[in-house]
């Protein structure tokens, strides 16, 4: 039956020039993000003329932005599952780019409704472009494409069948060792023969360089067109340059991303699919195979699918835990893109560097500079650390010591952050930014790579967009909660924000630890998860496995 799964879920080859656009995908969507979220507090101040009250104004744009993600996240995975990720990713950067248009062109006076409006409907856009980053992922770990059978001059990747051994094998391995090992260790065992960490990795390394690009570049963009326009005229041609930018991904993704098996525009492979799935059909002389065939086959709805997502959290903490880690991914990421840039602003201001000039030009370089770079260093790190990050995560198989690590890292540097009084005279600035960096892209990598694990396993194969969905939706309460929460202490004190993301991370290490029962000593051990379990076999047991059988 396994066979009759993997070919009804991999009808299509997956090919190199997929992978570029998987890439692509990555690099764009992170650029978008960080554009928007790094210059909304300069297009309120430079093009509304806003001074007053701009950390609400900011963290309220978020709420609402996030609150629309959170609703779309669980809608994408059943839209993708009914039309393919193509036609999802394509048509989240179009209308991402659509709405920057509509940024430089339809907002003049003010910020609600106006931006509101066009910042939902960059939200919209950008939770379909990136929000399906996970199942673009995942369709790449479960194809058996292997980066290096093209790069070492092999025209062919690991095949199906291959791979599908590769799986059983790791999965009859967790099956055996099930009675005693804890949840972080079963899926240890699950990456120590898929290695989906370095996988995951090249999309942490292209959303680094998307991050970099927005900030050293994008981000500059209002400086460079500043030198012969007001300020506010020259942010409103910023967002129409990465507009254009934006649909011309539409076009390359519409054409040459991965077509899936589910994806109704690629109209060659209809009566293919059709025949086969009637084959398939003939083939299925029992109950158990008819239920499981129809399980696959039936289209979840929009509740079914978030509700879905839910319960399996609620049966296994090891994807709560996965969940977790991409909840503190998403707040670090908030606070990196959009208080940095506030903090320096206001810190610019505060000492009187922004004052306006008698021809209304970018007036407050200085803070552009800073805040690109701050923000530049911060992703650099985090580019620089992703395949790092991936090789870690493959060889170590050990996910409750990377969490440590990344929670150490995140809480190091934004605690140093807030104890720097002047941003543009310390070196130490520099180093926080770093340690931030390389903080979120650990969180990111680790959670991805757990979420591809376990979706790996055949209870949850099927329901990989149910998990998948629930994953991106618990990110959006992390960024809703950092933007909100953030932007009203952003107006007590520009550095509030940083330790609110200090404490997120210190509560978030010890609820991993209760959540999968583990000591202090569990933390220095990297050997293999195998032998860390039958070192414990005649141990009781701290969480009772069994729960997730019933």
């Amino acid at each position: 039956m396994a066979d009759l799964q993997l070919s009804t879920r991999r009808s299509h080859e997956y090919t190199l020039m997929n992978f570029i656009c998987f890439l692509l995908a990555s690099f764009s969507a992170v650029a978008l993000a960080v554009f928007v979220s790094t210059t909304q507090t300069f297009f309120i101040t430079d093009v509304l003329q806003i001074g007053e009250n701009v950390g609400s104004y900011v963290g309220t744009l978020g709420l609402f932005d996030e609150i629309l993600s959170m609703c779309l996240v669980p809608l994408m995975g059943v839209l993708a599952d009914r039309f393919g990720s193509r036609v999802i990713v394509s048509s989240g950067f179009f209308v991402s780019g659509l709405s920057l248009f509509g940024f430089g062109y339809f907002v003049r006076t003010n910020v609600v409704p106006q931006m509101l409006f066009w910042r939902l409907v960059f939200a919209a856009g950008l939770t379909a472009s990136l929000g399906i980053l996970t199942v673009m992922v995942i369709e790449m770990n479960h194809s058996g494409f292997d980066l290096k059978a093209y790069t070492s001059g092999f025209s062919n990747p690991l095949s199906l069948s291959d791979r599908e051994q590769q799986e059983s094998d790791a999965i009859g391995s967790c099956d055996v060792a099930r009675d005693h090992e804890n949840y972080l260790e079963r899926v240890d065992n699950l990456n120590k023969s898929r290695k989906d960490g370095t996988k995951v990795s090249y999309m942490g390394i292209m959303s680094g360089f998307g991050a970099v690009f927005a900030v050293t570049l994008l981000l500059r963009l209002p400086v460079f067109y500043g030198k012969t326009r007001p300020a506010g005229s020259a942010m409103r041609y910023s967002y129409y340059t990465v507009g254009a930018g934006a649909i011309a991904v539409a076009v390359i993704m519409w054409f040459y991303s991965f077509k899936s098996e589910s994806d109704i525009f690629f109209k060659d492979d209809l009566f293919e699919s059709y025949t086969q799935d009637n084959r398939i059909r003939d083939d299925l002389d029992s109950d158990s195979d008819e239920e499981h065939f129809s399980s696959f086959m039936v289209r979840e709805s929009y509740w079914t699918s978030l509700k879905t997502g839910f319960q399996l959290s609620m049966e296994d903490p090891g994807i709560v835990i996965a969940y977790l880690s991409g909840f503190i991914s998403r707040c670090i990421t908030i606070v990196i893109t959009l208080y940095i840039p506030f903090y320096v602003n206001a810190y610019y201001r505060e000492i009187g560097n922004c004052t306006k000039t008698s021809n209304n030009k970018v007036d407050c370089p200085e803070s552009y500079i800073l805040s690109s770079i701050l923000t530049g260093v911060a992703n650099l790190f985090g580019l620089l650390l992703a395949p790092i990050s991936g090789i870690l995560v493959d060889r170590l198989n050990n996910y409750t010591a990377l969490i440590s690590i990344a929670a150490l890292f995140s809480t190091t540097g934004f605690l140093t952050f807030c104890l720097i009084s002047t941003p543009d005279k310390s070196l130490m600035i520099y180093i926080a930014a770093s340690l931030m960096g390389s903080a979120q892209i650990m969180f990111i990598i680790i959670s991805m790579t757990m979420i591809s694990n376990i979706t790996s396993e055949d209870k949850y194969r099927q329901r990989e967009g149910s998990i998948s969905g629930v994953f991106a939706f618990v990110g959006g309460v992390g960024i809703i909660f950092t933007s909100f929460v953030g932007g009203k202490l952003a107006d007590w004190s520009p550095k509030l924000p940083f330790l609110l993301v200090v404490v997120t991370s210190v509560v978030g290490l010890l609820a991993v630890m209760i959540l999968n029962g583990h000591s202090l000593k569990s933390l220095c051990d990297f050997s293999e998860p195998s032998q860390r379990i039958e070192e414990r076999q005649d141990a009781p047991n701290l969480l009772d496995y069994t729960s997730s059988q019933t």
